[in-house]
């Protein structure tokens, strides 16, 4: 074990990257780098400036692990770089679209595009492509979106609210299923959202709640109303 960065003057979220093909692992949070690691000896390989002070809150690879990395930051910037130039020109692009903090950012699997979302409930796909979003789905709107994740390789969706409800989405926004309720031997509503994540081949769903239950979600609530 080791300290990735200096402790930060106010408490704040560190996001990593694990590449275990390489043995490296990529870490960023409130700080204006992000910082590589040879995990076997434990030293930094490379500095990278993310281009802002404000902090780093998601960050996605290229699947699989290649030298493009996503990042979606508090202030609702997207930025890409990518890890085979010079790291103070690793920047390679920026996206200003979402109004609110990110919340996720995922790369689709062998593929150039990927998804963000935010607080503000707004999910944008995007192709590494283009300078714009290419779609954008609002996911939620009566209250803040507290969770995301993208199948990488179905195109669906899931976010998730404090207010005690997942939907399930797919890319050209349609809802497949909103998700209120335990399966009948918990009879209870779900508790609020916390996190979410698909298995990255099947279409399952793990959703974590702040009423410390952990939930998985099979095929059939995934994709029938």
């Amino acid at each position: 074990a080791w300290r990735a960065h200096k402790q930060p003057a106010n408490s704040s979220s560190l996001c990593h990257l694990w590449n275990q093909a390489d043995g490296t692992v990529l870490t960023a949070g409130e700080y204006p780098i992000m910082r590589m690691w040879d995990v076997d000896h434990g030293i930094a390989v490379q500095d990278i400036p993310t281009g802002t002070q404000s902090c780093i809150t998601s960050m996605a690879q290229e699947s699989p692990p290649g030298p493009i990395v996503v990042t979606g930051d508090a202030d609702g910037i997207v930025r890409i770089f990518d890890c085979r130039i010079n790291s103070r020109s690793a920047l390679v692009k920026t996206y200003e679209e979402h109004s609110r903090s990110v919340l996720n950012v995922q790369m689709m699997y062998n593929s150039l595009k990927f998804v963000s979302g935010s607080v503000g409930g707004d999910v944008r796909f995007f192709d590494l492509r283009s300078n714009d979003s290419i779609f954008m789905v609002q996911a939620h709107s009566r209250s803040e979106m507290a969770s995301l994740a993208a199948h990488t390789q179905a195109p669906i969706i899931a976010t998730g609210t404090q207010n005690q409800t997942i939907k399930i989405t797919n890319h050209a926004g349609q809802r497949l299923n909103d998700i209120k309720y335990y399966s009948k031997y918990l009879g209870q509503r779900i508790g609020a959202v916390s996190c979410l994540q698909f298995h990255p081949h099947e279409p399952l769903l793990v959703a974590g709640n702040t009423d410390g239950v952990v939930a998985v979600y099979q095929s059939a609530a995934i994709s029938h109303s």
